[in-house]
């Protein structure tokens, strides 16, 4: 009632747009409760007043006025409501004029202001008769008369699925499971389709408050966004108790539930009980509470799964086909944007689970995606196991792929090489293009990091690499004279030089006392740098006009380094660790070779300053940062002395 009667002052002057019937008369009710408070508080107060002064024969005088003001201040809206009301019925406004007349009059506007929404239009109908047209190909019906539709399928049951099919445009809508119970307590199986699904007797109901408040939290935060369904469908099962989870809804539960408990125990860790205050006490320990209940719904969910696996595997199971595994160019995939049917913003990637904002997302076409090899690789291994608890198989896949009715999933920047061929021209020609994960050294791109290399970095190491430095007349010309080296190139997704060597290389804007100069410099180093590229570098830099600063020229004996790629998918997720003062962020891997490593490290891009993605082997350590790929020297390398810099 306080809803309706809220908008009735907002819609003081709005005249168009449509007011139905039970928002209507919430409002006169509302309007009639307030004018009797008005009244009675108004004489209430008079008597107060009386009582101690003697100016009550003044007061209601005057107080006689008030009721005047209050009905002229709700004229014009009860007045637009009345017209919005009958454009809801369906019938002109010209009605209301008939409420001059006294008593037939205003009893006949009284009879229109109670009609339903669309009475008028379908007493138009009733009168000349409803013509309606039939479209077989969209199964549509639409009156000639008011324009109003209705659907005619005609629907069959499929046997052996719970869906209806209509036989003319093949549009399906679910029909309910008929479950029965199984040898396992845990599930329940539908008669008709074979499909299991979990029960919750084995959780608690203090288990299951938690899972309510993780589902809650899940939405809020949207921390997937094409699992809404999902969630409601999560929600409906824990709220009611019935069975409907499938392996789909139990996996966006256990991942929900797990970042909600990492959420929780972070929060506890991080607020100090205070004795004195008894609230943040409270609260503190219900939120305790609630990520411990979260932690034993979780365990009971891995089991679960696990079992449902073993229940499931070799039932459903779909063969891929070779075709749509093949990648598509990059180009082919529409931006994950406002332009794209589905948007959502704030969302997250569907692969990684991590948020789009401040990354560039892609629309993959859900053929594409539940078929890419990769992607069902890194499904079935690495950090989603590690959040799950629990290794998905091809069929797993094959039933999401299935429940999955999205028109596509939102894939970043970080993942999009599962499913696009990210060496292939936008355009789809045959010349090789590059981007950013193609880089294989590293970038220095301010004099601030410039300076880092030169005095602490190099300065350590034993064995100083070749190099050139030249002093260029602008960023454009060092830009040109280093891409005349076969081994540099530019992004085509972020237009920044890129090196698909491991080599150290940068432009860089000289800065003086803080502030810059307008003069820049070019550099190029490497332990693979051979004397025909360093020679060559210097002719290109000579040649846009720079001069040299200093160099140090290989040996003619130096042999450029092949670059090998082994298997990604031969990397294994360790862990995720923050530093002391949480501003620096790292990422840890595991391979058997560099060759791994670097193939690894190629699928990978960082966006963020001070967020590291680090792969150990036996060959020593490599990375990537935002200015691309390193090699982490180790202690035979580097001098034994240590120095100080302010």
């Amino acid at each position: 009632m306080f809803k309706a009667y809220g908008q009735y002052w907002k819609g003081y002057f709005a005249f168009s747009g449509k007011t139905n019937l039970r928002d209507y008369w919430l409002a006169v009710l509302a309007y009639f409760l307030f004018t009797f408070v008005w009244m009675f508080a108004g004489g209430l107060a008079i008597g107060l007043i009386g009582k101690f002064t003697d100016i009550t024969q003044e007061l209601s005088a005057y107080s006689g006025y008030l009721p005047i003001i209050y009905i002229i201040l709700n004229l014009i809206p009860m007045l637009s409501m009345a017209v919005r009301r009958l454009n809801d019925a369906g019938y002109d406004w010209k009605i209301l004029l008939w409420g001059l007349i006294p008593v037939i009059g205003q009893i006949n506007t009284l009879v229109y202001l109670c009609k339903g929404t669309g009475a008028g239009l379908a007493e138009k109908c009733a009168k000349e008769g409803h013509l309606w047209t039939y479209d077989r190909a969209k199964c549509l019906e639409a009156c000639s008369v008011c324009a109003a539709t209705r659907s005619k399928h005609n629907y069959k049951k499929i046997p052996d699925r719970c869906v209806e099919k209509c036989t003319v445009c093949g549009t399906e809508i679910d029909r309910p499971h008929q479950n029965q119970e199984t040898d396992d307590p845990d599930f329940v199986r539908c008669k008709i389709c074979g499909q299991y699904a979990v029960t919750l007797h084995r959780f608690t109901h203090e288990e299951k408050d938690a899972l309510k408040s993780a589902i809650d939290i899940g939405v809020k935060a949207n921390q997937n966004r094409s699992l809404d369904e999902v969630y409601a469908s999560c929600k409906r099962q824990v709220n009611s108790l019935s069975p409907a989870f499938g392996l789909v809804e139990l996996t966006a539960l256990a991942v929900t539930a797990h970042q909600v408990n990492q959420a929780l125990v972070q929060n506890v860790q991080k607020t100090w009980l205070n004795a004195g205050n008894i609230n943040q006490n409270m609260a503190v320990a219900n939120s305790l509470t609630v990520a411990m209940n979260l932690k034993t719904a979780i365990d009971k969910m891995a089991v679960i799964t696990e079992k449902f696996k073993n229940l499931t595997g070799n039932e459903n199971a779909q063969a891929m086909g070779n075709a749509s595994a093949t990648k598509k160019p990059l180009a082919s995939f529409a931006s994950y944007d406002e332009s794209y049917q589905g948007y959502k913003k704030g969302g997250v990637c569907d692969v990684c689970n991590k948020g789009l904002d401040g990354k560039k997302a892609y629309a993959v076409p859900n053929d594409v995606f539940y078929a890419s090899p990769e992607y069902r690789e890194y499904m079935k291994s690495g950090p989603f196991a590690a959040i799950t608890g629990h290794r998905m198989t091809d069929a797993d896949i094959d039933r999401m792929r299935d429940q999955d009715k999205s028109p596509g999933s939102a894939v970043c920047e970080d993942c999009i090489h599962m499913f696009a061929d990210i060496s292939a021209a936008p355009n789809g020609s045959s010349d090789t293009k590059y981007y950013e994960r193609d880089n294989l050294g590293t970038r220095q791109d301010s004099f601030g990091q410039a300076n880092v290399y030169w005095m602490a970095e190099r300065f350590r190491l034993k064995i100083k690499p070749p190099f050139t430095l030249f002093a260029m007349p602008s960023k454009k010309a060092a830009e040109k004279a280093l891409l005349k080296l076969p081994f540099m190139h530019r992004a085509a997704d972020t237009g920044k030089l890129i090196c698909d060597r491991m080599m150290t290389f940068g432009v860089y804007e000289i800065e003086k006392n803080g502030a810059p100069t307008g003069e820049f410099e070019a550099m190029i180093t490497g332990s693979d740098l051979t004397l025909a590229e360093f020679n060559l570098a210097e002719e290109a830099l000579e040649r846009h006009g720079g001069k040299r600063k200093n160099s140090a020229a290989p040996d003619a004996s130096v042999q450029a380094e092949k670059i090998v790629l082994g298997d990604a998918s031969k990397v294994a997720y360790n862990t995720t660790t923050v530093s002391a003062d949480g501003k620096n962020t790292y990422e840890c891997y595991k391979a058997p070779d560099k060759a791994c490593a670097l193939a690894f490290l190629k699928t990978k891009t960082v966006t963020k300053p001070l967020y590291y993605i680090a792969v150990d082997t036996p060959e020593g350590s490599f990375g990537r940062d935002v200015n691309g790929c390193y090699r982490v020297a180790d202690e035979s390398e580097m001098n034994q002395s240590t120095v100080t810099f302010l």
